[in-house]
């Protein structure tokens, strides 16, 4: 028996691997770049049709263990994202948590692809069944994703690489999911489109063999090109009718959208001198540093440089020294408020020194001291502000001994301030849709973003959740104030539109008139519906699939 050939060892290998690990290495890639601060949202859509193309792949070889090939090329395309995507958090707590944080998010990716390969099995992968069944399955298990394990974690979910997208026009009427569900449609949408262009090139200039294919034709499966042009024109005349429902929904929705009144409001970023866990030791230093900007601001009003604002809004952690504990800590927030001559909202730090457990907390600070209002983050971070199964974690971790041990507020996001009615998202409650809802319901009429990202150092952590900011200032119609000790802060309008964003590590202010809104978006009130139904629906589809599946066996 004759060796095989270079060349067709080349070709088993490429046949193999493509699918499974090149392709969907390259899609997840090509994911992690519609993410800010690139804000390449095209290749979003590029990317998940890169990954639907190898499971289609997988599927035309007609080979065994499709499922398991699934999974791998799910695991590899969630890897490509996730590790640069989720790289901040190595420059937190170092590799492991990253690695293993990273590896959870991909066993969700591997959720979705063996579905997907088992609907591509069943009606084929030109279909319009599987494009919609794939899309509805995607945003379900995303929306699972945002609320499982520990409250969920919904950053990296595609429709937060949309936020300067057309496709966030779909953000007023259905949240992250809509914008989700149009994501993976217009992706599969260029799977098909793709295909029916390939035949087409193949029909214009390949010549056929005996068994009508040649060159990579004949390595897979192929169904007929009629029938890959009809499904290409049904799932663009589905995507084309929700995108242009979508930009009629929006567009409506910013026409007659009315402000009820305005607000000048000013955000101040003290700047930190070091970034990492070692920020907490300067936990004096940063509070003075907040207070001699708001001096400084203050300054520039009494010179007419800039207006004389209605609030400021201090970030999270700007008083890490508990100033409703600590005289010295009190006195200068007073001090600032004065200075200023208006109401000041601070983010502080509770309890630290007492028995009782920490709050992350937003306090509504005057010239006269603290008024007794504040909000308290609801959405703490597991492994950060508190350590779930913390006897267990402490004991295989040198990391533990850094989580908190903060309680969970129960209030409404509300801060009455100056007439107005502040909705507070304190820094990585923002990616919760539900803390915008839950303030709007409450009359917000502005949102107030104070967060800390000095942890994370020059890391695009802080772009990626200001992009976030940028998709609820969309979502929910209001202007949103971002606030950060050491950037990016800025004003980001209902349109999207990033106003007056600060630089890292720099001392800085900028205050803007704003416009407060009473108007309520279709997302606010039919969100929470929105995602049972679409899980139920895709349990539903995918169930009705596996008993259609055997059905079809025994027929056989």
């Amino acid at each position: 028996m004759s060796a095989p050939s270079p060349r067709s060892v080349f070709s088993s290998i490429v046949k193999l691997l493509g699918p499974i690990i090149i392709v969907p290495a390259i899609g997840g890639g090509a994911s992690y770049f519609s993410f800010a601060p690139y804000n390449l949202w095209p290749l979003g859509v590029v990317g998940i049709a890169l990954l639907f193309g190898g499971l289609g792949l997988l599927v035309a070889m007609r080979r065994r263990h499709f499922y398991w090939c699934a999974a791998g090329a799910g695991f590899v395309w969630a890897l490509a994202l996730y590790l640069p995507l989720f790289q901040w958090i190595q420059t937190f707590v170092e590799e492991p948590p990253w690695i293993a944080l990273c590896i959870i998010l991909a066993l969700f990716v591997v959720a979705i692809t063996v579905p997907v390969v088992h609907f591509m099995r069943l009606w084929g992968v030109f279909s319009v069944r599987t494009a919609a069944a794939s899309a509805l399955w995607w945003t379900a298990v995303e929306a699972v994703r945002a609320r499982f394990p520990f409250g969920g974690f919904s950053w990296g979910t595609p429709a937060y690489g949309q936020s300067t997208s057309p496709l966030v026009s779909a953000a007023p009427w259905g949240s992250a999911s809509a914008v989700t569900f149009l994501v993976v449609m217009w992706a599969y949408t260029l799977v098909i489109g793709a295909a029916a262009a390939l035949f087409l090139a193949y029909a214009a200039v390949c010549r056929r063999d005996d068994r009508g294919h040649t060159g990579i034709f004949s390595w897979y499966s192929w169904p007929r090109p009629p029938k890959v042009f009809r499904s290409a024109v049904g799932v663009l005349l589905i995507v084309l009718t929700m995108t242009s429902g979508s930009f009629i929904y929006d567009f409506s929705q910013r026409t007659h959208a009315e402000p009820t009144s305005t607000r000048r409001i000013a955000f101040v970023q003290g700047d930190v001198s070091t970034s990492g866990l070692t920020f907490n030791a300067i936990r004096m230093e940063v509070l003075e540093n907040h207070a001699q900007a708001t001096f400084r601001l203050a300054d520039a009003v009494r010179l007419g440089k800039q207006p004389q604002p209605d609030i400021v809004v201090w970030p999270e952690n700007s008083a890490d020294i508990d100033p409703l504990g600590n005289p010295d800590a009190n006195a200068l927030i007073t001090s600032a408020a004065r200075a200023i001559r208006a109401p000041i909202l601070v983010g502080a730090v509770l309890g630290r020194k007492s028995h009782n457990p920490e709050l992350n907390a937003i306090l509504l600070w005057t010239s006269d001291g603290y008024q007794g209002i504040r909000h308290v983050k609801r959405h703490i971070q597991p492994f950060g502000e508190y350590l779930p199964l913390r006897g267990l974690v402490e004991k295989i971790s040198p990391y533990a001994v850094w989580a908190g041990n903060f309680q969970a507020g129960r209030g409404n996001g509300i801060i009455p301030v100056d007439g107005s009615r502040a909705g507070v998202a304190t820094c990585f409650e923002i990616i919760f849709g539900d803390s915008g809802r839950r303030a709007i319901h409450h009359g917000a009429d502005w949102l107030a973003v104070p967060t800390n990202n000095a942890t994370f150092g020059y890391s695009h952590e802080t772009y990626q959740q200001l992009g976030i900011s940028q998709f609820r200032a969309r979502e929910l119609h209001r202007w949103v104030v971002v606030a950060a000790t050491s950037g990016a802060s800025a004003f980001i309008s209902p349109e999207g539109a990033i106003m007056d964003e600060t630089s890292l590590y720099e001392q800085d202010f900028a205050v803007r008139t704003v416009s407060l809104y009473q108007t309520r978006t279709a997302a606010t009130c039919i969100q929470p519906w929105l995602d049972g139904v679409l899980c139920v629906l895709a349990v539903l589809v995918c169930g009705g699939s596996i008993i259609a599946r055997r059905k079809r066996k025994i027929t056989l």
